[in-house]
């Protein structure tokens, strides 16, 4: 009776074993379908043949055989057992995670890649060959990836502060002290300092102009007389150009009104005359250099300005020497 009481509580407590091993999960192969799938790797790193296989973090299957390649140099070939329910992309990455406690599984991983059109999945019985890499592999994939990164930013960092020091570099030789003398002489370039020292100098030297009362006056006297001959100048070209215009009329119109046309022309032609000697004047004035007078040779727009009176002086007395010659080569007689 005490034999047959042992044996029963031995067969419960199995029973009671196995219910508790099917309630955990432990004996879902033996519960669900399953295909074949071989990995062939350079190393076991602690799998058994209890040791899960994950997808991403999930569990889809376990090691159901393990044993090394039929030439040990080639590794070891691992079968498992992967669930119906999961497929496994032809890329996925295989390595070996290891945890503080329990045994080690074979992990399976995959990049997500949204530009892959078509994913291709293992059939049951592929074989898969790769490198399992270790804990101390990724952790060191890990840091290389960070080293990386820190190693683009200290390159970025050095471009930034070689950028830095050519500004700065550029910045000091604009502001360094430096004369216009030495600019002149060729020793250095021009910069901001020997910029401001021209600029103080040309200010000092025109105060001193500004500061003669006796300049001054010649300067207002001389521009004045300038714009008065300006005007008579252009009074006396538009009654020209009015005398000729009263030649061509009386002209066509008759004879007899040609004499007074003449008259009126060669009036113009010495009040043209009088305007030029006037100018020839003051021109030898200016040129003379006497005084503060001759300063204004370095007026441009004096100068432009008697330069044109000129060059229309001389048109317009080149088309009266014309107009003469036409009328006297027509016949028309012309009496001065």
């Amino acid at each position: 009776m005490r034999d047959f009481m042992i044996g029963l509580t031995a067969i419960i407590g199995l029973l009671g074993l196995a219910a508790m091993l099917l309630v955990f999960g432990e004996f879902r192969a033996f519960r669900e379908a399953s295909y074949p799938i071989t990995f062939q790797l350079d190393t076991a790193a602690n799998l058994s043949t209890s040791s899960p296989v994950t997808l991403n973090g999930v569990r889809i299957g376990r090691i159901a055989d393990i044993a090394t390649a039929p030439d040990p140099r080639d590794g070891v070939v691992i079968g498992a057992r992967i669930l119906e329910v999961h497929r496994i992309p032809s890329d996925v990455q295989v390595s070996i995670s290891r945890d503080l406690i329990g045994d080690a599984a074979l992990a399976l991983h995959v990049s997500p890649d949204p530009t892959r059109s078509e994913t291709r999945f293992l059939n049951p019985g592929d074989s898969i060959e790769a490198t399992a890499a270790g804990f101390l592999d990724e952790v060191t994939d890990l840091i290389d990836r960070r080293l990386a990164s820190l190693e683009r930013a200290a390159e970025s960092f050095q471009r930034l502060s070689d950028t830095y020091v050519r500004v700065g570099e550029q910045i000091s030789d604009f502001i360094e002290p430096r004369s216009a003398e030495q600019v002149d002489a060729g020793a250095a370039g021009p910069n901001l300092m020997s910029t401001v020292q021209r600029i103080d100098q040309s200010v000092a030297a025109a105060q001193v102009w500004l500061r003669d009362d006796e300049f001054r006056g010649d300067m207002k006297t001389t521009v004045e007389a300038a714009a008065n001959t300006m005007v008579r100048l252009a009074d006396a070209i538009d009654a020209w150009t009015e005398a000729a215009s009263s030649i061509a009329q009386r002209t066509a119109q008759a004879q007899e009104g040609i004499d007074d046309a003449v008259g009126h022309f060669v009036t113009t032609t010495d009040m043209l005359a009088a305007t030029l000697g006037e100018i020839q004047f003051l021109t030898a004035q200016i040129n003379s250099g006497e005084g503060t007078i001759g300063n204004l040779v370095n007026n441009p727009d004096l100068y432009h300005s008697l330069e044109d009176a000129a060059v229309r002086l001389e048109k317009a007395l080149l088309e009266a020497q014309l107009l003469v010659e036409k009328y006297r080569k027509e016949g028309i007689p012309i009496q001065w």
